[in-house]
């Protein structure tokens, strides 16, 4: 594992001493070792990078499941990237586009360079395969391929109460623990008067590399333990576990997907617990961890400033309770249709009763008050 990292890092310094074939714009460069005189190349390029660039340019505000795999923006748009701090930090570079018999294979990586130490930090590689097909003209061409249902096509399906688990074959469905899925969404579809998700899909695979390979993904520096995409009522598992409170909330609020992440994130942390804990646990450990370290501020919360993913989950549960509690259901779901920080901040500052500029450790006492209330977001 080691040697295939090294070479990645050894060839993505390349990236920035070698120079862009000519007439391509910074934002997404290429290798002088693609064959831009072909013309199955030049087509597959134009079309990978018109998509690159077309994702690449609006990121905030735009639903997660637009798009679901018919495009690059499925692969990226949902998690790979998911702000313009990203987008802008880790530029695109296409190393190589090869016939492998049946299509032309793009490999794209993404990676910046620490001003400071001149390391290089990669965020990913996608493989992106193109095959000839009809797009939706009719008119045939070199089209993306769905690297999701290639990947899946020989794999068994185990359905239970209505939910399909797609998982290969040494993977064995506990049906138990999966019965649970239907009845957590009925209870928090009623709860909150939406309507529950049918047809649910779950993906499992064997580990998080394996997550991130069925997506096209040949190396991810931050590979997640579970991804949901509501629109499409799909979970994908990195590993065998058949219950997934946490991304059935997503699921159940689907037409809240746009709302701002700390939102997003904390109801589905605060209802469906982290993935890998139930909340009240994921807070006593939070607090404990953070006893002597400092607590992100409410600006720094919602602006991203300073933060890391438990900060996201957490803190904006303790955020999503107190509205709840203190507002009731409708003014919670009012609260998700915000999708701009600032938007949030002042509905929260209004709703809570705090001034936005705290810098105090406001978050902290909320957290703790939590805590000590045994909150379990049922």
């Amino acid at each position: 594992m080691l040697r295939p990292l090294l070479n990645i890092l050894a060839f993505a310094l390349l990236l920035f001493l070698a120079p862009s074939a000519s007439g391509q714009q910074e934002d997404v460069r290429i290798m002088q070792r693609v064959d831009t005189a072909h013309p199955h190349v030049r087509e597959v390029l134009q079309r990978w990078v018109d998509s690159l660039r077309n994702w690449r340019g609006d990121v905030r505000g735009v639903a997660q499941n637009r798009g679901f795999f018919t495009s690059t923006g499925s692969i990226v748009r949902d998690w790979f990237s998911q702000d313009n701090d990203v987008v802008m930090q880790f530029p695109a570079t296409v190393m190589s586009v090869e016939y492998d018999g049946g299509g032309w294979v793009v490999r794209t990586i993404f990676a910046r360079l620490d001003a400071t130490s001149r390391i290089v930090i990669p965020l990913g590689i996608i493989r992106a395969r193109f095959v000839l097909a009809a797009d939706a003209s009719g008119m045939i061409g070199w089209q993306l391929e769905d690297a999701l249902k290639k990947a899946i096509v020989l794999w068994d399906t185990t359905r239970v109460d209505g939910i399909s688990f797609i998982h290969p074959r040494d993977i064995t469905v506990d049906v138990g623990r999966a019965k649970e899925s239907p009845i957590f969404c009925e209870a928090i579809s009623e709860r909150f008067g939406l309507q529950a998700p049918i047809s649910i899909q779950v993906i499992l695979t064997h580990d998080r590399d394996e997550l991130c390979r069925i997506l096209g993904l040949e190396y991810y520096a931050f590979p997640p333990q579970a991804l949901s995409f509501p629109e499409a009522s799909l979970i994908i598992e990195a590993g065998n576990e058949s219950y997934h409170p946490h991304e059935l909330v997503h699921l159940v609020f689907k037409d809240f997907d746009g709302a701002h992440p700390i939102l997003r994130e904390g109801l589905a942390t605060l209802l469906g617990g982290t993935g890998v804990m139930d909340f009240s646990d994921a807070l006593a450990e939070y607090l404990e961890a953070h006893a002597n370290a400092r607590i992100p501020s409410f600006v720094e919360l919602f602006t991203g400033v300073h933060i890391d993913q438990s900060d996201e989950y957490i803190l904006g549960a303790v955020i999503c309770d107190l509205v709840l509690r203190y507002h009731g259901r409708a003014a919670l779901l009012e609260l998700l249709r915000n999708q701009r920080p600032s938007d949030v901040m002042i509905a929260l500052s209004t709703l809570l009763g705090f001034d936005i500029a705290d810098r105090q450790e406001s978050l902290r006492s909320m957290a703790e008050a939590a805590y000590s209330r045994g909150v379990t977001g049922r």
